[in-house]
């Protein structure tokens, strides 16, 4: 009689574990996709890219010589600003849409905000080389 009662019991234990494994959650749209890399280099002189998402830079931690030109690139769905404060660096990218910045600063960390997407974490790390 216990037969019946060990069937079932396995058939049920089969069926939570297949619905519990594998997959996990997708991740959400604001969620940045892992890096390959921790930094990126350009050379002085050289385009490097960014990409401005929602809501997060693409690198988010990068190293540029001075004199590089980066290309930014919005591809998100709201306009974003890459802003390097109290450096002269502010530029707005509509969505969809592309800009530039030439980074002529001294060696150093300088952070990195979009104005309208600080509060929600918005910022990267630029590291300037000689």
């Amino acid at each position: 009689m216990r037969k019946p009662y060990v069937v079932a019991s396995l058939f049920v234990f089969a069926l939570v574990t297949a619905a519990c494994g594998g997959g996990g959650e997708e991740p959400s749209a604001t969620t940045p996709p892992p890096a390959a890399s921790p930094t990126e280099t350009a050379t002085g002189g050289a385009t490097t890219r960014v990409a401005l998402e929602d809501f997060f830079f693409d690198p988010a931690d990068f190293s540029v010589t001075a004199g590089t030109d980066l290309e930014l690139d919005n591809e998100g769905e709201a306009p974003h600003t890459f802003t390097v404060q109290g450096q002269q660096i502010d530029v707005e990218v509509a969505a969809g849409e592309n800009g530039s910045a030439t980074i002529d600063l001294p060696a150093g960390d300088y952070e990195v905000i979009c104005r309208f997407h600080q509060g929600q974490g918005m910022v990267a790390t630029m590291t300037v080389t000689e």
